[in-house]
């Protein structure tokens, strides 16, 4: 009969080694690795009848490693046993999910270990003589003990058949080894649940004083930046009189050189026509520069109020005040032609999660602990995901409600920056990322004239 195999997986030298001694009880040989990586490669050239796998171990743990097993379809068919110290019926659901037959506790019975190895077929008649020996269903062996004290009352209560020292010695230097082994194990337990909870502890402690350290520097009054439309202004105006004294001085020299009296002829009176007219057409075309200088100052203005925060849609109810009071006036100066808005997403450096909720991150943090870099209020970049009910009703009425004037919304992809982000590196702190993706988050304004 072909002798059966199993693989062993697991980060412990002594769980291992238990487990290999139980299964050579049952005539199967063991062959045992450290790590699931090590698991993997050993099954690029053998085929085992069954594998016994860890679930917590470093680097890939056992969950991952049933994927990978189960994926290649020369080793989906082997049968996997979680030999854990996890327990319970939602870890059961979990693991057969995956693809596990079974889970096996670390501290498991003999009995155990016989019927997950009976439900796979892999019990001999060989091994099931040594398991009915070993739970105490043989004829010399008394009901309610262990095998070793079953065997060792026995040869009290038979002088005959007392073994040779050497022998007991032997015996009971195997029950120490079991119980070594069984202690081993009980400790790395209890340290590995120690570092998970030392763990979580860690994170929920770095995580609050991430916020408290937020809160500290919102707290902090920001220096507001200085408006340059003051001096903007003041430079159009300097200009305008720069203009309007050279023409002054034009008309006085004009004046100084004609004579007192000149002689009126019908040439004389049609030259003065002509250059009359010619006056009111360039004073036309310097009403109507004026006029386009005054259309792109006041797209500049607009441009400039239309930023918005990460948490909000683009075309909310907050920008829908600004943007009607932009159409009265237009309307009102006498504009003609059309307003074109486009909205455009910036994307933030976030923490939290979807339960939770995302807020900004620390100004100090770097940017690679982000634990999203998104826009939580803009999913998508069509327009109609960025409108609010409102925006979308007042969208509707201003063609009829404005005259003369177009209202047209489009959206400029995120990934067509508006500002440049700065590189993604481990010097870069979410404070420099979120002020440049709130620079991108924004709608801007051109006034089209006819």
């Amino acid at each position: 009969m072909k002798e059966k195999r199993a693989l062993i997986v697991d980060d412990s030298r002594s769980a291992r080694l238990v487990l290999q001694r139980m299964l050579v009880k049952y005539g199967i040989r063991a062959h045992t690795v450290a790590s699931a990586e090590e698991a993997l490669d050993y099954l690029l050239r053998h085929r085992p009848d069954v594998i016994f796998m860890d679930h917590r171990m470093p680097g890939m743990d056992g969950f991952e490693a049933i994927k990978h097993i189960k994926k290649n379809l020369e080793t989906a068919t082997i049968p996997i046993i979680m030999f854990t110290s996890q327990s319970g019926e939602l870890y059961l659901s979990q693991a057969r999910a995956l693809g596990a037959v079974d889970i096996l506790p670390k501290t498991t019975a003999s009995t155990h270990l016989h019927e997950a190895l009976r439900r796979l077929g892999l019990l001999t008649h060989s091994s099931k003589t040594v398991v009915a020996e070993v739970i105490g269903e043989g004829p010399d062996n008394e009901k309610g003990l262990t095998p070793s004290i079953r065997k060792f009352n026995s040869d009290l209560l038979r002088p005959e058949k007392i073994k040779p020292k050497d022998k007991m010695l032997a015996e009971l230097r195997g029950i120490r080894r079991y119980l070594s082994d069984q202690s081993e194990v009980l400790h790395q337990n209890i340290q590995a649940s120690l570092r998970l909870y030392s763990g979580k502890l860690n994170k929920s402690f770095s995580e609050k004083l991430d916020e408290k350290i937020q809160i500290l520097v919102d707290a902090q009054p920001k220096p507001e930046k200085p408006s340059k439309l003051p001096l903007l202004l003041l430079f159009v105006l300097l200009i305008i009189s720069l203009i309007w004294n050279y023409h002054l001085q034009q008309k006085i020299l004009l004046a100084a050189s004609t004579p007192a009296q000149p002689i009126v002829t019908e040439k004389t009176l049609q030259s003065m026509l002509d250059s009359r007219a010619a006056r009111k057409s360039t004073d036309a075309e310097t009403g109507a520069q004026r006029q386009q200088k005054n259309w792109k100052l006041a797209e500049w203005a607009i441009n400039r109020n239309l930023l918005f925060p990460y948490n909000e849609l683009a075309l909310g109810s907050q920008r829908l005040a600004q943007i009607r009071q932009v159409l009265e006036r237009a309307e009102a100066a006498g504009f003609r032609g059309r307003i074109v808005l486009q909205t455009h997403i910036g994307e933030f450096c976030l923490r939290g999660n979807v339960e939770q909720g995302y807020q900004l991150a620390a100004a100090n943090l770097p940017l690679s602990r982000c634990d999203k870099i998104m826009n939580p209020a803009q999913s998508s970049d069509l327009v109609s995901m960025q409108e609010s009910l409102e925006f979308a009703n007042f969208l509707a009425a201003a063609a009829t409600d404005y005259k003369g004037i177009t209202l047209e919304v489009s959206n400029l992809p995120r990934e067509r920056a508006l500002y440049e982000y700065p590189p993604r590196t481990g010097n870069v702190t979410a404070g420099q990322w979120n002020r440049i993706a709130q620079l991108n988050n924004r709608v801007t304004a051109r006034l089209i004239a006819e």
